[in-house]
């Protein structure tokens, strides 16, 4: 893990993702920031902080993700995760959807 790793932004996500699934939200929203800070703009990373930070209970900085990821690219929605997301398993699909529908993102 080199620290001036041009891709490093992706290994952050990844970190998000396991402590997503794993229920750890607190967990998975501070890698978020931290992946975001490597590139604000990756929309995998903003997708898990604003499910991340709904689950957790803080919704008002999960409706501020999903106001920038709709900035980003305005098509994004509940309705059409499965076609940007590589999640697999049913029941995570179901958490990261549940976490971005209570984080306002548009059905």
């Amino acid at each position: 893990m080199s620290p001036v790793d041009p891709f490093m932004f992706d290994m952050l996500n990844a970190v998000v993702v396991a402590h997503l699934l794993a229920g750890r939200f607190e967990e998975a929203s501070s890698w978020a920031e931290r992946s975001l800070r490597e590139k604000p703009d990756f929309l995998p990373s903003l997708r898990f902080a604003a499910a991340s930070s709904a689950h957790a209970g803080r919704t008002e900085d999960a409706q501020k993700v999903v106001s920038r990821i709709l900035a980003l690219d305005p098509s994004q929605r509940i309705s059409n995760l499965a076609d940007v997301v590589s999640i697999r398993g049913a029941a995570d699909m179901s958490l990261l959807s549940e976490g971005l529908r209570k984080a306002g993102l548009p059905e």
